[in-house]
């Protein structure tokens, strides 16, 4: 199962790549996650106003190992430490 995170950055955000990078070393401690098999966060490769600047992959062993995560402090303090620099958050999950 795999659980995607669409993410546009606000006007609070200076350096992209930075925040990028922060946003990776904040997800490898998510390899405690049980169930978590892989992780990857990505960048927008192309510069344009109407895309996104990042894209956060998850791979979930089940929907109850996505259930877990999404009811984790892991996942709370993910909201709480970068949510205040997403103007725009999309999720989609699929099997």
């Amino acid at each position: 199962m795999k659980h995607y995170i669409v993410i546009r950055f606000n006007d609070k955000v200076i350096d992209k790549s930075k925040t990028i990078a922060d946003l990776t070393e904040f997800f490898k401690d998510s390899a405690k996650l049980k169930g978590l098999s892989e992780y990857k966060v990505s960048s927008c490769c192309v510069k344009l106003p109407n895309r996104f600047d990042c894209l956060i992959t998850l791979t979930f062993d089940s929907v109850d190992s996505l259930m877990s995560y999404d009811e984790s402090s892991f996942h709370r303090d993910f909201k709480k430490e970068f949510g205040p620099y997403f103007s725009t958050k999309v999720i989609f999950d699929e099997e």
